[in-house]
């Protein structure tokens, strides 16, 4: 299609003959991969100056000397995942020469920049559709039943073409019977309870002893065998389950370490940890000692730190953090507590980026059970002040479970927060103006005032088709704008200006590509994506877009520009064949004394193109 020279490797006489028959590949352009000597053969074909692109998945060996097959300016793209699963090394001599190396995982690209892979896709379609490329040939075709078939055929590595599995509404497969609830847990494995004695805590034991766990052990820094937690040991026993309350500083690595290698050391091994320890020290900042700033933080944060080294040869099922919502939203007279819960957020990310089970759940206040349960004076001073709504005890321990069966894992990345809910607080919360909180609070706002909730539903195509002036119009394409860009870039509205371009909120061109297609559908006008970058306030923006908008003519003033502005590409081209497109902007030109000319060019058939930015600041 682009009238590349094709060298290939390949492992067997057949596929040889098939690389020629069905690709029409000269004998002579085909090469062994079971031995290196492919590598002095390629550079022999190309007069020793070696190829221009490699598309590799051989490994090992073979992959260096693939690299030495490259030529100057080169570059090498692996798509295998064998070297770079086990960190090989790799020869840095080609880079001399300007040779670019790179991996291409798709998997990766689908799961991380989604919009690539959908562009990618689009433009793979419309090869096929125009003719340009055809399917890979041969495809084998295995059903659904026969899955693992398919894989073993693939495994031995004598296979052509692609392998396709394809589901049939008749086939019969295996598959692992879902766990009823009552067995999510294990009877021959110990799970530990950090903050276990107190009321939620007893609470969780309770459950995971339903959930069919028989071997949980409570910790406290103060050992409790007496009241209720003795109640709790004695109730266990009746449905055949070991309670055991130790005493342990989990913030002293000393008394963990000892707890797990020698006082644990006798009962099964430990599958799960739910951390749950927390201690409460209200004071403002100014006036907290580093005393109280460390009795409040050590146990969430040295505990958690201490069971994941203690713990790191255990394969553990699960690893619970109890954080609280506080660390998201701050609570008055709560920084150290917030900072201990914003930690366990990212110790819980930490562990995950290791490949370890871990789930962070932020709790807000626990109105049944617990802490505010057995402290009345306290919850109502607590209720009253708080800046989101309660949970309560089958919450908690359904989201506990969600933690357990993965659920939260697959939903929302290891991380929920709970009590979130704005409503008719808007004007008495304290965090609503947050960033992090764009969409809570716009919802909020469109929920109370009716006259926002009939803007809403009015298009912004009606709004500028009915507008009395340009300049009005104008107005409702920059406030959409301001709140596309805001929404996007979760930057507060209200610390946004007009008058500045969008570029210093931290655009990129994947953000323009998305705020020009909202342009497009909302305003029917055409922007290039540069002419984001182009350095022009969100008004001139807005005016540029009004002019160039099918929706709606504005003669005066318009002043002469049209939907066309830019031009067809044989319009745009100079006398010497090349292509220019000058980007103006409406307002603050001559103010700044700036001016920019962007010139687009490359070489293409038929002509010259270069690209030159300058920019000249009087």
């Amino acid at each position: 299609m682009v009238g590349a020279e094709i060298f290939a490797t390949v492992g067997s006489v057949a596929k040889k003959e098939h690389l020629m028959r069905e690709y029409g590949i000269p004998e002579d352009h085909i090469f062994y991969s079971r031995d290196t000597s492919f590598a002095q053969a390629i550079n022999h074909a190309t007069n020793g100056e070696g190829v221009d692109v490699v598309l590799n998945s051989l490994a090992g060996n073979a992959l260096r000397e693939t690299w030495e097959c490259l030529a100057h300016f080169g570059r090498f793209i692996e798509i295998g995942k064998r070297d770079i699963m086990s960190n090989s090394r790799l020869e840095m001599s080609p880079f001399e020469h300007n040779a670019m190396f790179a991996s291409v995982d798709l998997t990766v690209v689908t799961a991380e920049r989604p919009r690539i892979m959908k562009r990618l896709l689009e433009d793979v379609f419309g090869l096929l559709e125009q003719g340009k490329i055809r399917p890979v040939s041969p495809i084998t075709i295995f059903s659904m039943e026969n899955v693992e078939t398919a894989f073993r055929t693939l495994q031995a590595g004598k296979t052509m073409g692609k392998i396709l599995v394809v589901p049939n509404g008749n086939d019969q497969i295996m598959a692992t019977p879902a766990k009823k609830m009552e067995d999510l847990l294990r009877a021959d494995a110990t799970y530990i309870i950090i903050g276990g004695t107190g009321g939620l805590g007893r609470s969780i034991c309770k459950w995971v002893i339903e959930r069919g766990g028989r071997n949980i052990v409570l910790l406290s820094r103060h050992t409790s065998t007496s009241g209720k937690v003795r109640e709790l040991i004695e109730q266990a026993k009746l449905s055949e389950a070991t309670v055991i309350s130790r005493s342990c500083d989990v913030s002293i690595k000393e008394q963990v370490d000892r707890l797990v290698m020698t006082d644990l050391s006798h009962i099964p091994p430990i599958r799960g940890v739910i951390h749950a320890a927390m201690f409460l020290d209200d004071v403002l900042f100014e006036n907290m000692t580093y005393s109280q700033w460390e009795s409040v933080v050590n146990a969430k944060c040295k505990g958690a730190w201490n069971f994941h080294h203690a713990l790191s040869n255990h394969s553990l099922d699960f690893f619970i953090a109890l954080s609280s919502v506080a660390g998201i939203v701050g609570n008055r007279g709560q920084s150290a507590y917030a900072a201990a819960n914003t930690f366990l957020n990212a110790f819980v990310q930490y562990r995950l980026s290791r490949g370890l089970s871990a789930v962070c759940i932020d709790l807000t206040a626990v109105s049944d059970v617990g802490y505010l349960a057995e402290n009345a004076e306290r919850k109502a001073q607590v209720l009253e002040n708080l800046g989101s709504e309660t949970i309560n005890e089958v919450e908690v321990l359904a989201l506990i479970g969600a933690a357990i069966d993965g659920t939260l894992a697959k939903s929302c990345n290891g991380h929920s927060i709970t009590g979130l809910h704005i409503g008719d607080k808007l004007d008495d919360l304290f965090f609503v103006n947050d960033g992090k909180f764009k969409q809570l609070r716009d919802a909020a706002v469109a929920a109370k005032s009716s006259v926002s909730t009939t803007m809403i539903q009015m298009s912004l195509r009606d709004q500028v088709k009915s507008s009395a002036t340009f300049d009005a119009a104008r107005t409702v394409v920059c406030d959409a704008l301001m709140s596309k860009v805001s929404s996007v870039l979760m930057v507060p509205l209200e610390e946004m200006d007009a008058r500045k371009p969008i570029v210093v909120y931290g655009m990129d061109s994947l953000v323009a590509i998305e705020i020009r297609n909202f342009i497009t559908r909302e305003f029917q006008a055409n922007l290039q994506v540069l002419e984001f970058l182009a350095g022009d306030s969100m008004v001139g923006l807005a005016e540029i877009i009004l002019k160039r908008s099918r929706i709606r003519e504005w003669e005066d003033d318009k002043k002469g520009a049209t939907e066309d502005d830019l031009g067809t590409e044989e319009e745009g081209r100079n006398e010497n064949g090349k292509l220019t497109v000058e980007t103006e902007s409406s307002q603050g030109r001559e103010a700044e004394g700036r001016d920019v000319e962007q010139v687009i060019s490359g070489e293409k058939e038929g002509g010259n193109v270069e690209q030159v930015t300058k920019e000249n600041v009087g």
